[in-house]
């Protein structure tokens, strides 16, 4: 339980201060996005020969709710709760993996998608009014549910199929349908976009070693 809440702080406090930091330097997000989209592919496609195939399709049927639900609203609190569910998974998905002696390669995989999601939320929040000190405040608030999700998978010991199913679900939504789709609109950075895809396999794969 340490190491679980331990990395649930580490992965949720870092990208934060990250936001805090570089939110309003220009930053390429482009390369730091294929980083993360690399990395939680090979991460999320490692996990399938353990997946219920009914929970997968339920849990990706999950997020796409979420998704729709989010994107008919601009609203600071739709915004705000769709982080929160986000960082829940996210700490189920860790607590599931210090469990199963794969902490760190999941670690590292949720914090490299972590911050270009930071910084996608600064922009709305942003754009919606909030000052960056409010910001900073709302998405500390909403990390919180990282560890009632680590709560959730510790306790849930019934149900770990399905949770790891869950956190494949998770990683390979994000990847698939945010990620990499506006990775295909970025121009010129084809070998740079690709070295970085390429790397984020290797460290998640090094981190199997």
């Amino acid at each position: 339980m340490f190491y679980s809440f331990l990395g649930c702080t580490a992965v949720m406090l870092v990208p934060t201060v990250m936001m805090a930091l570089f939110g309003a330097v220009p930053v390429d997000l482009d390369l730091f996005s294929a980083f993360a989209a690399g990395a939680l592919l090979y991460d999320g496609v490692g996990h399938l020969p353990n997946c219920d195939a009914d929970t997968f399709i339920f849990s990706i049927l999950l997020f796409f709710t979420l998704d729709l639900l989010a994107s008919n609203s601009d609203g600071i609190l739709v915004a705000l709760l769709g982080d929160a569910v986000h960082n829940l998974t996210d700490g189920i998905a860790i607590a599931q993996a210090v469990a199963n002696g794969h902490g760190l390669k999941v670690c590292i995989a949720i914090a490299s998608h972590e911050l270009p999601h930071q910084l996608a939320d600064y922009a709305v929040l942003r754009k919606s009014g909030l000052r960056l000190r409010d910001i900073i405040k709302a998405q500390l608030l909403t990390g919180l549910t990282c560890h009632v999700g680590c709560l959730i998978a510790s306790y849930g010991g019934l149900y770990t199929a399905h949770l790891e199913t869950l956190t494949s679900a998770n990683f390979l939504y994000i990847a698939l349908t945010s990620l990499l789709p506006d990775l295909k609109q970025s121009k010129g950075k084809f070998l740079k976009i690709i070295s970085c895809f390429i790397a984020g396999i290797l460290v998640i794969k090094a981190c199997n070693l």
